[in-house]
């Protein structure tokens, strides 16, 4: 069960110490132990029900690492239906994509010096006004890029090559089952009845469809697969179908109901294969289209992968059934609140969210990065991250009994660690400087806002926290101990001393965005969180059996109050 207390420890951070917070009050009176929470029927009575197209809200379906959006076909097959702000996208956590820099922009080139009072210039990625990325194109470069990319397009066809028109759709419903994972939407087409079964794979990157129907032998209804480019305009969907930029399609393997494909876009390259209980054939430069021969049902799996895997795809009902094991689990472990009983009329809107909330972010913020604002729906800010924003999506996981889905995320910080060590020598500081809106390869990307933002520093700290909490075990503390020690070796050496007192900035833009970064000092959420976070510190030096640093102690000693 989630322990709530813990929660409240965690992210109420003005309670003051950790060791004020840790006292307990005993109980007054003996509490009932209640009955065991119906899980099953909580998810359940939850499932998502549509009738008709939503065009702000397409069912998204993943994996953490994987994010499919569905249309009312359960595939993506009238993305025009939807809204420009919520696209039809099969996003990775790991496909990044960058257009050419034949003008070899680096880092510096998106710098410049700001005076820091008390030690002089310093260079920060820093846009004094919009205007000044129009007219400054290194800086256009390096804030558009790396980006986010859709991996592909994944609809309903005919196999004369026919697209389906949508005026013929009717009688939809289409029904998001929650403790499977499974995606069931039926409808008719020109009268004839036609159910789809999506679901993403729990551990490969991989949708895998089925499709009942008298069509599917009748008149070849089955399934396009088209391999999109990027966009120039990235955001909010990066798909495009125009062939511009060094592009390629290349099949490596081929087979009766398998072929496996290299993609390539600039200097991304990556490897998809499809497999399927029908026929496979190449229908245009970027695609592909699988039909049934005599059948009125056809499955397909479509997989992706960074490299050319080493595995083979497994058989559809053995990954049917890991999407199932994978969903049961994650309801039946971990945290529940069930609002059964309760006679506030409020109660059944918030147990929905809070059912919901969970399945929406193990889909778009479990995954091997820091999720983006968006997660894997569709791209702002280029598809990038936003570190301070990291406990707002993930962090509840670990409290939840779910620290397994919050470390995926993790390793990035230590993978990242020199060049967070590199930032905070930059600004002659010590430990590690972590940047704010960034992609993968770690660098800050040049901003009105971003640089001056240092809210973010200490959520390595609290992150790593919340898994000790959740584990107790000491390999966490191995783990993320050299995170842990960068990071409050930064939070020690920021703070600008002056009439013996640390101050922290100017330059800074504190949590809320809306005052000077030039005349900012001693915001009152950052001040608090860096006293927790090096105190939480100094405890985890304390539970290795190493001595408290006495630098950091003094730092304690003179942060503003």
């Amino acid at each position: 069960m989630m322990r709530l207390r813990t929660a409240l420890l965690a992210f109420t951070l003005l309670a003051g110490s950790t060791a004020a917070c840790a006292q307990t009050v005993a109980p007054t009176a003996a509490v009932a132990t209640a009955a065991p929470i119906d899980r099953h029927a909580l998810v359940t009575r939850h499932n998502v029900s549509l009738t008709a197209i939503d065009r702000h809200a397409p069912i998204m379906l993943g994996n953490g690492d994987l994010g499919f959006t569905a249309d009312i076909t359960g595939l993506q097959t009238f993305p025009e239906q939807y809204s420009e702000l919520s696209p039809l996208l099969t996003m990775a956590q790991w496909a990044w994509h960058s257009f050419p820099n034949p003008s070899g922009y680096t880092e510096q080139d998106g710098l410049i010096d700001v005076s820091v009072p008390g030690r002089g210039e310093q260079p920060y990625a820093w846009m004094k006004s919009w205007d000044v990325a129009e007219t400054q194109p290194a800086y256009t470069w390096l804030r558009a890029n790396p980006h986010r990319f859709s991996l592909s397009r994944i609809g309903l066809t005919f196999a004369d090559g026919k697209s389906l028109d949508f005026a013929k759709v009717a009688a939809t419903r289409q029904t998001l089952d929650l403790w499977s994972g499974a995606l069931t939407s039926r409808f008719t087409y020109d009268g004839q009845p036609v159910e789809v079964v999506t679901r993403v794979h729990p551990t490969l990157d991989m949708v895998m469809v089925e499709i009942a129907s008298p069509m599917v032998a009748a008149q070849g209804l089955g399934v396009q697969v088209r391999y999109p480019g990027v966009n120039p305009a990235i955001n909010p969907d990066p798909t495009s179908f125009d062939a511009t930029g060094a592009q390629s399609l290349n099949i490596v393997a081929s087979d009766t109901g398998d072929v496996h494909i290299r993609r390539t876009l600039d200097d991304t390259t990556y490897s998809s294969g499809i497999t399927a209980s029908g026929k496979i054939e190449q229908s245009g430069a970027d695609a592909f289209r699988v039909v049934a021969s005599g059948r009125d049902r056809l499955t397909v799996m479509i997989r992706f992968d960074q490299q050319e895997p080493a595995e083979k795809t497994p058989a559809y009902s053995t990954g049917v059934q890991a999407t199932t094991a994978h969903w049961n689990a994650f309801w039946t472990q971990g945290g529940a609140v069930d609002f059964t009983g309760s006679t506030d009329p409020r109660a059944a809107e918030l147990e929905r969210r809070v059912v919901l909330s969970q399945y929406l972010s193990a889909v778009n913020g479990a995954g091997e990065l820091p999720p983006q604002e968006e997660g894997l729906f569709s791209n702002s800010w280029y598809g990038k991250f936003h570190l301070e924003m990291h406990p707002w999506h993930s962090g509840w996981q670990a409290i939840w009994g779910h620290p397994d889905m919050l470390e995926r995320s993790l390793p990035w910080y230590v993978g990242n660690l020199d060049h967070a060590r590199a930032e905070a020598a930059r600004h002659h500081v010590k430990g590690a400087w972590w940047p704010k809106m960034v992609g993968p390869e770690g660098r800050n990307s040049p901003s009105l806002v971003s640089p001056f933002i240092m809210w973010q520093q200490p959520h390595p700290i609290l992150l790593a926290e919340l898994v000790w909490r959740a584990e107790k075990d000491p390999a966490v503390l191995d783990r993320y101990g050299e995170v842990v020690e960068a990071t409050a070796d930064l939070l020690a050496s920021w703070p600008i001393e002056h009439d013996g007192r640390l101050n922290l900035g100017a330059p800074m833009i504190p949590a809320q965005e809306n005052y000077d970064p030039l005349t900012t000092v001693n915001p009152t959420f950052e001040v608090e969180y860096f006293r927790w976070a090096l105190e939480t510190a100094q405890a985890w030096r304390e539970r290795k059996g190493q001595a408290r640093r006495a630098d950091w102690d003094q730092a304690l000693a003179k942060i503003a109050p």
